[in-house]
């Protein structure tokens, strides 16, 4: 019988999933700071619009108010007239139990709304640990 070790390598660290981007994007979209801008959204029954950018893998996923948010290009929200009306992800940092996410929402007859999040991994879990609006 033949056993394969493998060494640990101390520091090392897997590459983040999509299941780690879909929790951490589910996350920064469901924050409380943003429960202002979201109220005119949920009467409107509008979805969620999100720019698709390099910060985010093409097949991430969310909701928000029981529908999927909508991760679209800059040409289709132009199309949509959704210009003034969507949440772009800035940075994203991921470590194998940590994550820093800078992102920002511009809502329509709203000034624009920037956080950074910072979130732990644990028992396979994000949690959000803080929250801090930048503008």
């Amino acid at each position: 019988m033949l056993f394969m070790v493998l060494p640990f390598i101390e520091g090392a660290e897997s590459e983040p999933v999509l299941e780690d981007y879909n929790s951490i994007i589910q996350l920064c979209i469901d924050i409380e700071n943003l429960n202002e801008v979201y109220l005119l959204r949920e009467l409107q029954e509008d979805p969620l619009y999100v720019l698709e950018n390099e910060n985010l893998p093409a097949e991430v996923s969310a909701s928000k108010f029981g529908k999927p948010v909508v991760f679209a290009s800059k040409a289709k929200l132009f199309y949509l007239k959704k210009l003034d009306d969507y949440m772009e992800f800035d940075s994203i940092t991921i470590s194998e139990n940590r994550a820093t996410v800078t992102f920002h929402y511009l809502a329509r007859f709203r000034a624009k709304r920037k956080f950074e999040l910072e979130l732990n991994k644990r028992k396979g879990q994000w949690m959000v640990s803080k929250v801090q609006a930048l503008e």
